[in-house]
Protein backbone atom coordinates (compact mmCIF):
# COMPACT_ATOMS: atom_id res chain seq x y z
CA UNK A 1 0.00 0.00 0.00
CA UNK A 2 1.42 3.75 -1.01
CA UNK A 3 2.51 5.72 2.36
CA UNK A 4 0.47 8.34 4.03
CA UNK A 5 2.88 10.55 1.87
CA UNK A 6 2.22 9.38 -1.57
CA UNK A 7 -1.39 8.92 -0.77
CA UNK A 8 -1.57 12.74 0.36
CA UNK A 9 0.58 13.89 -2.69
CA UNK A 10 -2.47 12.15 -5.17
CA UNK A 11 -4.62 14.00 -4.01
CA UNK A 12 -3.04 16.96 -5.56
CA UNK A 13 -3.17 15.01 -9.14
CA UNK A 14 -7.18 14.66 -8.51
CA UNK A 15 -8.95 18.00 -10.35
CA UNK A 16 -11.54 16.88 -8.03
CA UNK A 17 -9.64 17.69 -4.63
CA UNK A 18 -7.74 19.78 -5.81
CA UNK A 19 -8.16 23.94 -5.51
CA UNK A 20 -5.03 24.90 -7.71
CA UNK A 21 -6.83 22.07 -10.27
CA UNK A 22 -10.61 23.41 -10.02
CA UNK A 23 -9.22 26.96 -10.78
CA UNK A 24 -6.93 26.47 -13.58
CA UNK A 25 -9.28 23.57 -15.37
CA UNK A 26 -12.32 26.17 -15.35
CA UNK A 27 -9.90 28.71 -17.38
CA UNK A 28 -8.74 25.57 -19.85
CA UNK A 29 -12.72 25.04 -19.96
CA UNK A 30 -14.00 28.29 -21.47
CA UNK A 31 -10.93 29.07 -23.50
CA UNK A 32 -10.24 25.53 -25.13
CA UNK A 33 -13.08 22.98 -24.75
CA UNK A 34 -14.46 21.23 -22.64
CA UNK A 35 -13.15 17.90 -24.69
CA UNK A 36 -9.57 19.05 -24.03
CA UNK A 37 -9.96 19.87 -20.59
CA UNK A 38 -12.26 16.44 -19.39
CA UNK A 39 -9.59 14.39 -21.16
CA UNK A 40 -6.82 16.21 -19.33
CA UNK A 41 -9.16 15.55 -15.58
CA UNK A 42 -9.70 12.08 -16.59
CA UNK A 43 -5.84 11.20 -17.26
CA UNK A 44 -4.76 13.34 -14.22
CA UNK A 45 -7.47 11.10 -12.05
CA UNK A 46 -5.78 7.52 -13.58
CA UNK A 47 -2.15 8.95 -12.76
CA UNK A 48 -4.15 9.62 -9.16
CA UNK A 49 -6.06 6.49 -8.94
CA UNK A 50 -2.83 4.47 -9.86
CA UNK A 51 0.04 6.33 -7.30
CA UNK A 52 -3.01 5.82 -4.23
CA UNK A 53 -4.28 2.29 -5.16
CA UNK A 54 -3.98 0.48 -2.06
CA UNK A 55 -3.33 -2.75 -3.25
CA UNK A 56 -0.13 -3.18 -4.50
CA UNK A 57 0.13 -5.80 -7.81
CA UNK A 58 3.45 -8.24 -8.16
CA UNK A 59 3.90 -10.12 -11.23
CA UNK A 60 5.78 -13.73 -10.85
CA UNK A 61 7.77 -13.65 -13.77
CA UNK A 62 10.34 -15.96 -15.13
CA UNK A 63 11.69 -18.59 -17.70
CA UNK A 64 9.68 -21.44 -18.45
CA UNK A 65 10.96 -24.17 -15.82
CA UNK A 66 12.12 -21.28 -13.81
CA UNK A 67 10.37 -22.56 -10.83
CA UNK A 68 7.46 -19.94 -10.70
CA UNK A 69 4.73 -23.03 -9.95
CA UNK A 70 6.65 -24.11 -7.21
CA UNK A 71 7.22 -21.02 -5.37
CA UNK A 72 3.53 -20.20 -5.10
CA UNK A 73 2.90 -23.67 -3.50
CA UNK A 74 5.64 -22.66 -0.70
CA UNK A 75 3.46 -19.65 -0.31
CA UNK A 76 0.23 -20.95 -0.02
CA UNK A 77 0.67 -24.53 0.91
CA UNK A 78 -1.04 -26.25 -1.92
CA UNK A 79 -0.38 -26.55 -5.46
CA UNK A 80 -2.42 -24.67 -8.15
CA UNK A 81 -2.78 -26.98 -11.62
CA UNK A 82 0.13 -25.55 -13.92
CA UNK A 83 -1.25 -24.20 -17.60
CA UNK A 84 0.44 -21.48 -19.25
CA UNK A 85 -3.43 -20.62 -20.64
CA UNK A 86 -4.62 -19.84 -17.31
CA UNK A 87 -2.75 -17.12 -15.49
CA UNK A 88 -3.60 -16.92 -12.12
CA UNK A 89 -4.12 -13.60 -10.02
CA UNK A 90 -3.86 -14.21 -5.79
CA UNK A 91 -4.71 -12.55 -2.98
CA UNK A 92 -5.42 -13.56 0.53
CA UNK A 93 -8.88 -14.28 1.64
CA UNK A 94 -10.91 -16.24 4.57
CA UNK A 95 -10.94 -19.25 2.38
CA UNK A 96 -9.13 -21.00 -0.72
CA UNK A 97 -11.51 -20.62 -3.23
CA UNK A 98 -11.65 -20.05 -7.22
CA UNK A 99 -13.35 -16.90 -7.69
CA UNK A 100 -15.99 -17.59 -11.01
CA UNK A 101 -17.98 -15.16 -12.92
CA UNK A 102 -21.53 -14.16 -11.84
CA UNK A 103 -19.88 -14.21 -8.29
CA UNK A 104 -19.52 -17.89 -8.10
CA UNK A 105 -17.37 -19.30 -5.95
CA UNK A 106 -15.67 -22.96 -6.50
CA UNK A 107 -13.63 -24.16 -3.12
CA UNK A 108 -11.12 -26.26 -5.31
CA UNK A 109 -8.40 -25.84 -7.80
CA UNK A 110 -8.46 -29.11 -9.76
CA UNK A 111 -8.48 -29.09 -13.73
CA UNK A 112 -11.98 -29.66 -13.70
CA UNK A 113 -12.93 -26.81 -11.90
CA UNK A 114 -10.70 -24.44 -14.10
CA UNK A 115 -12.16 -26.45 -17.45
CA UNK A 116 -15.92 -25.14 -15.79
CA UNK A 117 -14.97 -21.72 -14.86
CA UNK A 118 -13.74 -21.54 -18.89
CA UNK A 119 -17.23 -22.83 -20.13
CA UNK A 120 -18.64 -20.12 -17.72
CA UNK A 121 -17.24 -17.60 -19.35
CA UNK A 122 -18.61 -18.84 -22.66
CA UNK A 123 -15.26 -20.08 -23.98
CA UNK A 124 -12.87 -22.60 -23.73
CA UNK A 125 -11.15 -22.49 -20.88
CA UNK A 126 -7.73 -21.77 -22.99
CA UNK A 127 -9.96 -17.80 -23.61
CA UNK A 128 -9.76 -17.28 -19.76
CA UNK A 129 -7.45 -14.34 -19.74
CA UNK A 130 -7.09 -14.90 -15.59
CA UNK A 131 -8.54 -17.34 -12.92
CA UNK A 132 -8.53 -15.19 -9.59
CA UNK A 133 -7.88 -17.10 -6.61
CA UNK A 134 -8.06 -16.20 -3.12
CA UNK A 135 -5.95 -18.46 -0.10
CA UNK A 136 -6.20 -18.39 3.18
CA UNK A 137 -2.93 -18.57 5.53
CA UNK A 138 -0.34 -16.12 5.96
CA UNK A 139 1.77 -16.75 2.68
CA UNK A 140 -0.12 -14.25 0.52
CA UNK A 141 -0.04 -10.69 3.13
CA UNK A 142 -3.15 -8.68 2.81
CA UNK A 143 -2.78 -5.82 0.33
CA UNK A 144 -0.98 -7.54 -2.21
CA UNK A 145 -2.33 -9.08 -5.75
CA UNK A 146 0.27 -11.67 -6.64
CA UNK A 147 -0.79 -12.47 -10.62
CA UNK A 148 1.20 -15.20 -12.19
CA UNK A 149 2.41 -14.56 -15.58
CA UNK A 150 3.41 -16.59 -18.05
CA UNK A 151 6.82 -18.01 -18.59
CA UNK A 152 8.99 -16.91 -20.92
CA UNK A 153 11.33 -18.54 -23.22
CA UNK A 154 8.32 -20.45 -25.30
CA UNK A 155 7.37 -18.17 -28.10
CA UNK A 156 6.53 -14.44 -28.90
CA UNK A 157 3.18 -14.59 -28.59
CA UNK A 158 3.93 -16.08 -24.93
CA UNK A 159 6.53 -13.45 -23.84
CA UNK A 160 3.89 -10.72 -25.48
CA UNK A 161 1.44 -12.25 -23.15
CA UNK A 162 3.94 -12.33 -19.92
CA UNK A 163 4.89 -8.90 -20.84
CA UNK A 164 1.34 -7.23 -20.65
CA UNK A 165 0.53 -9.20 -17.44
CA UNK A 166 3.80 -7.30 -15.82
CA UNK A 167 3.10 -3.85 -17.34
CA UNK A 168 -0.61 -4.01 -15.55
CA UNK A 169 1.27 -4.26 -12.44
CA UNK A 170 3.47 -2.47 -9.79
CA UNK A 171 6.73 -4.65 -9.66
CA UNK A 172 8.12 -8.05 -11.76
CA UNK A 173 9.62 -10.71 -9.37
CA UNK A 174 11.45 -12.13 -11.61
CA UNK A 175 12.38 -15.96 -11.05
CA UNK A 176 15.79 -17.25 -11.89
CA UNK A 177 17.09 -21.07 -11.63
CA UNK A 178 20.57 -21.75 -10.15
CA UNK A 179 20.87 -24.38 -13.29
CA UNK A 180 21.40 -21.65 -15.67
CA UNK A 181 22.20 -17.71 -15.27
CA UNK A 182 20.19 -15.24 -16.53
CA UNK A 183 19.76 -15.41 -20.50
CA UNK A 184 19.89 -12.69 -23.13
CA UNK A 185 16.90 -13.45 -23.31
CA UNK A 186 15.67 -12.30 -19.93
CA UNK A 187 17.42 -9.80 -20.19
CA UNK A 188 16.09 -7.87 -23.04
CA UNK A 189 12.61 -9.17 -21.79
CA UNK A 190 13.63 -7.18 -17.95
CA UNK A 191 15.18 -4.84 -20.23
CA UNK A 192 11.86 -3.84 -21.56
CA UNK A 193 10.03 -3.54 -18.40
CA UNK A 194 12.21 -1.38 -16.62
CA UNK A 195 11.45 0.74 -19.75
CA UNK A 196 7.90 1.07 -18.70
CA UNK A 197 8.14 0.82 -15.01
CA UNK A 198 11.76 1.96 -14.08
CA UNK A 199 14.66 0.99 -12.29
CA UNK A 200 13.03 -0.21 -9.13
CA UNK A 201 10.56 -2.41 -10.25
CA UNK A 202 12.51 -5.86 -10.75
CA UNK A 203 12.69 -7.36 -7.59
CA UNK A 204 15.05 -10.72 -7.87
CA UNK A 205 14.19 -14.42 -6.97
CA UNK A 206 16.78 -17.46 -7.17
CA UNK A 207 15.41 -20.75 -6.88
CA UNK A 208 17.95 -22.81 -5.48
CA UNK A 209 18.58 -26.39 -6.72
CA UNK A 210 20.49 -27.74 -4.08
CA UNK A 211 22.69 -30.96 -4.25
CA UNK A 212 20.61 -32.88 -1.42
CA UNK A 213 17.36 -30.86 0.14
CA UNK A 214 18.58 -31.01 3.47
CA UNK A 215 20.14 -28.72 5.90
CA UNK A 216 23.65 -29.55 4.95
CA UNK A 217 22.80 -28.85 0.82
CA UNK A 218 21.08 -25.23 1.93
CA UNK A 219 24.09 -24.13 3.55
CA UNK A 220 26.61 -25.29 0.88
CA UNK A 221 24.89 -23.37 -1.67
CA UNK A 222 24.64 -20.37 0.60
CA UNK A 223 28.59 -20.45 0.95
CA UNK A 224 29.52 -22.11 -3.08
CA UNK A 225 26.52 -20.54 -4.86
CA UNK A 226 24.93 -17.92 -3.67
CA UNK A 227 27.62 -15.54 -3.91
CA UNK A 228 28.15 -16.36 -7.63
CA UNK A 229 24.67 -15.02 -8.16
CA UNK A 230 25.06 -12.19 -6.29
CA UNK A 231 27.29 -11.01 -8.49
CA UNK A 232 25.52 -12.17 -11.96
CA UNK A 233 22.35 -10.11 -10.54
CA UNK A 234 24.24 -7.48 -9.59
CA UNK A 235 26.36 -7.27 -12.79
CA UNK A 236 22.80 -7.36 -14.89
CA UNK A 237 21.10 -4.74 -12.69
CA UNK A 238 24.01 -2.29 -13.94
CA UNK A 239 23.99 -3.24 -17.42
CA UNK A 240 20.25 -2.91 -17.70
CA UNK A 241 20.18 0.44 -15.30
CA UNK A 242 18.07 -1.61 -12.66
CA UNK A 243 18.45 -0.85 -9.02
CA UNK A 244 16.61 -3.97 -6.89
CA UNK A 245 16.89 -4.83 -3.76
CA UNK A 246 19.01 -7.67 -2.76
CA UNK A 247 17.53 -10.46 -4.23
CA UNK A 248 15.97 -13.62 -2.05
CA UNK A 249 17.29 -17.09 -2.41
CA UNK A 250 14.49 -20.07 -2.06
CA UNK A 251 14.65 -23.31 -2.70
CA UNK A 252 11.31 -24.50 -4.08
CA UNK A 253 11.65 -27.97 -3.82
CA UNK A 254 13.10 -28.37 -0.48
CA UNK A 255 10.88 -25.41 1.04
CA UNK A 256 7.93 -27.58 -0.26
CA UNK A 257 8.31 -30.02 2.68
CA UNK A 258 9.73 -27.90 4.88
CA UNK A 259 8.22 -24.22 4.40
CA UNK A 260 9.56 -22.68 7.74
CA UNK A 261 13.23 -23.34 5.82
CA UNK A 262 15.03 -23.02 2.72
CA UNK A 263 14.26 -19.25 2.14
CA UNK A 264 10.66 -19.66 2.51
CA UNK A 265 10.23 -17.30 5.46
CA UNK A 266 12.58 -14.69 3.66
CA UNK A 267 10.01 -15.29 0.77
CA UNK A 268 7.08 -14.30 2.53
CA UNK A 269 8.98 -11.67 4.43
CA UNK A 270 10.13 -10.05 0.86
CA UNK A 271 6.15 -10.09 0.06
CA UNK A 272 4.95 -8.78 3.05
CA UNK A 273 7.44 -5.61 2.83
CA UNK A 274 6.34 -4.73 -0.74
CA UNK A 275 3.06 -4.51 0.03
CA UNK A 276 4.03 -2.59 3.36
CA UNK A 277 5.40 0.64 1.43
CA UNK A 278 8.59 -0.69 0.09
CA UNK A 279 10.66 1.70 -1.30
CA UNK A 280 10.70 -0.57 -4.85
CA UNK A 281 7.08 -0.12 -4.83
CA UNK A 282 7.01 3.97 -3.83
CA UNK A 283 9.82 4.75 -6.24
CA UNK A 284 7.66 2.39 -9.65
CA UNK A 285 4.72 4.30 -8.32
CA UNK A 286 6.36 7.42 -9.01
CA UNK A 287 7.90 6.55 -12.10
CA UNK A 288 5.21 5.64 -13.83
CA UNK A 289 2.85 8.53 -12.24
CA UNK A 290 6.35 10.70 -13.99
CA UNK A 291 6.04 9.14 -17.10
CA UNK A 292 1.85 10.19 -17.50
CA UNK A 293 2.74 13.79 -16.56
CA UNK A 294 5.24 13.27 -19.09
CA UNK A 295 3.26 12.66 -21.85
CA UNK A 296 0.32 14.76 -21.05
CA UNK A 297 2.87 17.55 -21.10
CA UNK A 298 4.16 16.41 -24.41
CA UNK A 299 0.58 16.54 -25.79
CA UNK A 300 0.24 19.92 -24.19
CA UNK A 301 2.74 21.53 -25.35
CA UNK A 302 1.88 20.26 -29.04
CA UNK A 303 -1.47 21.40 -28.14
CA UNK A 304 0.11 25.02 -27.11
CA UNK A 305 2.11 25.55 -30.36
CA UNK A 306 -1.01 25.24 -32.63
CA UNK A 307 -2.33 27.77 -30.85
CA UNK A 308 0.76 30.18 -30.69
CA UNK A 309 0.77 29.74 -34.37
CA UNK A 310 -2.88 30.43 -34.63
CA UNK A 311 -2.15 33.76 -32.28
CA UNK A 312 0.72 34.31 -34.96
CA UNK A 313 -1.20 34.18 -37.89
CA UNK A 314 -4.16 36.61 -36.00
CA UNK A 315 -1.08 38.84 -35.25
CA UNK A 316 -0.21 38.99 -38.84
CA UNK A 317 -3.60 39.59 -39.93
CA UNK A 318 -4.36 42.70 -37.68
CA UNK A 319 -0.89 44.01 -39.07
CA UNK A 320 -1.80 43.49 -42.22
CA UNK A 321 -5.18 45.41 -41.35
CA UNK A 322 -3.58 47.73 -39.82
CA UNK A 323 -1.48 48.83 -42.97
CA UNK A 324 -4.28 48.41 -44.90
CA UNK A 325 -5.85 51.34 -42.41
CA UNK A 326 -2.42 53.74 -43.11
CA UNK A 327 -3.16 53.93 -46.98
CA UNK A 328 -6.87 54.49 -46.38
CA UNK A 329 -8.42 51.15 -48.11
CA UNK A 330 -11.01 49.89 -45.21
CA UNK A 331 -11.43 52.13 -41.77
CA UNK A 332 -9.22 50.45 -38.60
CA UNK A 333 -11.01 47.25 -37.43
CA UNK A 334 -10.05 45.63 -33.83
CA UNK A 335 -8.57 42.42 -33.86
CA UNK A 336 -10.99 39.40 -34.77
CA UNK A 337 -12.50 37.38 -32.42
CA UNK A 338 -10.50 34.34 -33.70
CA UNK A 339 -7.44 36.60 -32.46
CA UNK A 340 -8.36 37.06 -29.06
CA UNK A 341 -9.86 33.32 -28.91
CA UNK A 342 -5.89 32.03 -29.66
CA UNK A 343 -4.66 34.00 -27.38
CA UNK A 344 -6.92 32.92 -24.87
CA UNK A 345 -5.85 29.63 -25.67
CA UNK A 346 -2.16 30.48 -25.34
CA UNK A 347 -3.08 31.75 -21.90
CA UNK A 348 -4.95 29.03 -20.33
CA UNK A 349 -2.55 26.42 -21.90
CA UNK A 350 0.56 28.09 -20.27
CA UNK A 351 -1.36 28.33 -17.01
CA UNK A 352 -1.69 24.71 -16.83
CA UNK A 353 2.08 23.88 -17.71
CA UNK A 354 3.12 26.82 -15.30
CA UNK A 355 0.51 25.66 -11.91
CA UNK A 356 -0.41 22.30 -12.52
CA UNK A 357 2.06 20.16 -14.50
CA UNK A 358 5.54 21.52 -13.48
CA UNK A 359 4.58 21.85 -9.99
CA UNK A 360 3.64 18.32 -10.42
CA UNK A 361 6.37 16.99 -12.54
CA UNK A 362 8.80 18.52 -10.03
CA UNK A 363 7.44 17.36 -6.88
CA UNK A 364 7.59 14.08 -8.30
CA UNK A 365 10.63 13.82 -9.30
CA UNK A 366 11.87 15.00 -5.94
CA UNK A 367 9.40 12.55 -3.51
CA UNK A 368 11.19 9.49 -6.27
CA UNK A 369 14.80 10.82 -5.74
CA UNK A 370 14.20 10.62 -2.10
CA UNK A 371 12.34 7.25 -2.46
Amino acid sequence: MPTPAISEFADRFDPETSPVSLGVLGQLDRAVGRAFRDDLCARLQRAAAALAEPEVRVTLGGRAGSGRSSLLHVLIGRALPADPGHPYTIRAGRADELLGPGGGRFADFDRAVIAEHGSLLGGSAREVSHLAVTVRGDGVPGGLLLADAPGIGADLATDGRAAAVAHAGDLLLWVTDSRRPLSRAELDHLGGHLDTHGPHSIVFVVNAFLDADTGDGWQRFQQRVAPFYRRRIAEAADELGADPPSPVFVSARAAAGHPGRFGGPELRDLLADLAAGHRATVATRLFRAEQALTDLAVDLNRRTAVAEEATAFAAAEHAARLLTTARGAVSETPRSRSAAAAVGQVGALHRVRDELLEPLLAETRRLRDNA
